[in-house]
């Protein structure tokens, strides 16, 4: 229960960030709530191995990808084809990925899809 009022909170914070101009904090926030759905979610799921799941993830002994990647590989991939006929765990694995930037434009750096600006060295004036 504390993680649906976490994420409801969070949403609420999410739009308003946005709302204000702070993207990016809107864009963190958003990914928040997208790790408190996981853990709603593995609350939630019926699945055999899910309680023990749960706890080594409170114990701190799991990650979200780690968590992400058991959901997707025990149950998202039981659920069925979701919206546009796509797998859930397709959707959730690309929903995962839009709502973190970081390694895409960590890889289009690399790749050099980046256009690189240069801005000249402001010349200091002085005063004689």
């Amino acid at each position: 229960m504390l993680a649906h009022w976490f994420v409801l909170h969070l949403l609420l914070l999410a739009n308003q960030a946005n709302r204000d101009g702070m993207h990016a904090n809107a864009l963190a926030l958003t990914r928040q709530c997208f790790e408190a759905i996981n853990i709603i979610e593995l609350g939630i799921c019926g699945h055999a191995n899910a309680e023990a799941t749960l706890l080594k993830w409170d114990a701190d002994n799991l990650t979200p990808g780690k968590l992400r990647a058991w959901l997707q590989a025990d149950v998202w991939a039981q659920y069925g084809p979701g919206l546009w006929d796509e797998p859930w765990s397709t959707f959730m694995r690309e929903f995962a990925a839009l709502s973190n930037p970081m390694p895409t434009m960590a890889e289009a750096s690399r790749s050099g899809s980046f256009a690189s600006i240069t801005f000249p060295m402001r010349q200091s004036r002085t005063r004689n």
